[in-house]
């Protein structure tokens, strides 16, 4: 029997969860991607109390604690309205965090996240879904493996991800 996860939205009440959360499943799966493994330039700009509290204040973004009975098992990060290629802002939502703690992944948690992103979207009448993934990763078989379709290429924003791991794959799932 599949285990049913809750996603429930971040507050200032329950923020330290995400940011635990948030840091450890991404010093979980990442550090490789980092110069001498050091992730504190990206924790720095997504889980640090001062970018939470600004991105908690701002409602073009969504923070979500994935949790289940015994406690929480990753994060989401959404941003409702970002445009990319031919989409608008309107017509598009941006996934841009989803980061699972290792001891859950594996087990169809994902699968079930991105069906609750997916009807979010629809909920708020977006014509996609869109994504970065890193190019080299597992992530991005998952993605296309959930019917993701590859649109473009970029490379990460930080200079201190080694050079093998910048580059990026930009996805996109019609509604």
């Amino acid at each position: 029997m599949k285990q049913q996860l809750s996603f429930i939205a971040v507050t200032s009440a329950n923020s330290s969860i995400y940011r635990n959360t948030g840091t450890t499943s991404y010093n979980q799966h990442y550090t490789y991607l980092w110069e001498d493994d050091d992730t504190t330039p990206y924790l720095e700009t997504s889980f640090s109390r001062e970018v939470l509290k600004k991105e908690l204040d701002d409602s073009n973004i969504a923070h979500f604690i994935i949790s289940k009975a015994d406690g929480p098992v990753g994060i989401i990060k959404l941003v409702k309205d970002s445009g990319v290629a031919a989409y608008s802002e309107k017509e598009a939502l941006l996934l841009e965090k989803i980061y699972i703690l290792r001891s859950y992944a594996g087990k169809g948690f994902g699968g079930q996240c991105l069906h609750f992103v997916e009807e979010y979207a629809r909920n708020l009448q977006k014509r996609i879904l869109w994504l970065c993934a890193m190019k080299n990763g597992r992530a991005l078989r998952f993605y296309t493996g959930h019917g993701y379709e590859i649109v473009n290429e970029r490379n990460h924003w930080s200079d201190r991800v080694l050079k093998e791991h910048r580059a990026m794959i930009i996805l996109i799932k019609n509604l």
